[in-house]
């Protein structure tokens, strides 16, 4: 590796398992990086974790990184000057060219571990479960040259799971969970095969006792996999724990992260479709906070979590702006992207304001043409099943029982999760 001492690389390999791990921690990174500015890896590993931040401000510091990388790239192997190139796509927001780029990196490189998890974070935000069958192929590249390592093959079994191989992913997560019963990300794997596998009293019990080791929910995999815990304690009923849940570790640890705003926005939100009410006083913390970030709109997927908190309150001045940040966000994407914002990500922020807005016309307007394309927004399976519920809801609320009944055609693994909710 280009201008690497052997601090460089011991910064570099606790970098690489702390992201794996997702477990927090990797802000240090940046201190290695500078002080050493002639290592280009180093500096390029600072640039992914300002993007990470999925703001624009991440991304400018991530390109002021890169630019310091820039020097030393003349006697940089490949590897390093294909993982720059992805970057570089990346800030320019040619998602599908970064995905395309890691993945030959990672054929090329197999153990190149870091490569493969900035690729998943990439299939997050383009579809993780639009993105299953490509996920898959590329952990089933990876996973003969990583058998020793457990969080590699935690994100195999989530692969699994988002392509729909359900056992197959829990045989991954155990193998996993024997070289290292703390891998949060393969308890992850988990709470989604339970989820849509409708083992709803199993992924209670199994993420009930991943809990305790759940002990860095700042800037790590835990709060997320709370707010999936807290899925799980609503649809059985427990509402006291799952509020629980949300003040002690899901929201307020880190409040001006995006996933966080997420994970809160969605668990309050599901939590009132349950029937059940939420402090206007937490809505309006929630909201301020995502305000904050209503002048981005860098992926819809986050934005429509965005502005179903803001019209939530009734914070119209900010609805407006997200709404400008979006369409302008649309206009800039590559055209095949663009597409995809324009049949479906704007819609979906469309219905998540309408229903903020309790208008159940205006969800049902913007997302019943749009709904077979929900898994091209961004998020997860298990993330993008509120759209299919707050779709349901609103048919319910119109009195549209043969739209309802026809929309579980359309998806006939229909989770129990989603008749809790109507």
């Amino acid at each position: 590796m280009t201008g690497a001492d052997a601090e460089s690389i011991a910064a570099m390999d606790l970098f690489r398992e702390r992201l794996l791990a997702m477990e927090g921690g990797l802000d240090g990174i940046v201190d290695a990086a500078e002080r050493a500015p002639g290592c280009a890896l180093l500096q390029m590993y600072a640039a992914l974790f300002f993007v990470y931040a999925g703001t624009r401000e991440g991304n400018r510091t991530a390109a002021n990184w890169l630019h310091r990388a820039e020097p030393s790239l003349g006697d940089a192997g490949v590897r390093e000057r294909n993982f720059f190139d992805a970057l570089q796509l990346w800030l320019k927001d040619d998602l599908e060219g970064a995905m395309r780029s890691l993945e030959q990196l990672t054929s090329e490189f197999p153990r190149d571990l870091v490569s493969a998890k900035a690729c998943e974070f990439l299939y997050y935000l383009t579809g993780q479960h639009h993105a299953g069958p490509r996920y898959r192929a590329q952990m089933e590249r990876l996973a003969p040259h990583n058998s020793d390592h457990a969080e590699l093959l935690g994100m195999y079994a989530f692969s699994l799971e988002l392509d729909g191989r359900y056992e197959e992913a829990r045989r991954q997560a155990d193998r996993a969970l024997g070289l290292r019963p703390e891998s949060a990300w393969t308890h992850h794997a988990l709470a989604h095969a339970a989820f849509v596998t409708d083992d709803l009293a199993r992924g209670r019990r199994e993420q009930e006792g991943f809990l305790p080791m759940w002990t860095h929910p700042l800037f790590s995999i835990h709060g997320h996999n709370a707010w999936h815990l807290a899925l799980f304690r609503l649809l059985d009923g427990d509402e006291e724990g799952t509020f629980q849940l949300f003040k002690d570790v899901i929201w307020g640890q880190t409040p001006d992260s995006c996933s966080e705003q997420v994970d809160a926005v969605s668990l309050l939100w599901r939590i009132e479709m349950a029937g059940l009410e939420v402090d206007e006083k937490i809505w309006s913390e929630v909201a301020e906070a995502c305000a904050s970030l209503s002048s981005e709109g860098m992926n819809p997927f986050v934005a429509a979590h965005h502005a179903h908190a803001l019209s939530r309150v009734g914070r119209d001045e900010d609805v407006v702006c997200l709404r400008e940040a979006v369409e302008q966000s649309a206009k800039a994407q590559p055209e095949d992207r663009r597409l995809v914002w324009r049949e479906a990500g704007i819609p979906v922020v469309e219905a998540a304001i309408a229903w903020g807005r309790r208008d159940a016309s205006g969800v049902v307007e913007s997302l019943e043409p749009a709904i077979r394309e929900i898994p091209r927004v961004g998020g997860s399976d298990a993330q993008n099943d509120l759209f299919r519920v707050t779709l349901l809801r609103a048919f319910e609320k119109l009195g549209r029982r043969e739209s309802m009944a026809a929309l579980f055609d359309v998806f006939p693994g229909t989770r129990k999760s989603t008749s809790h909710f109507i």
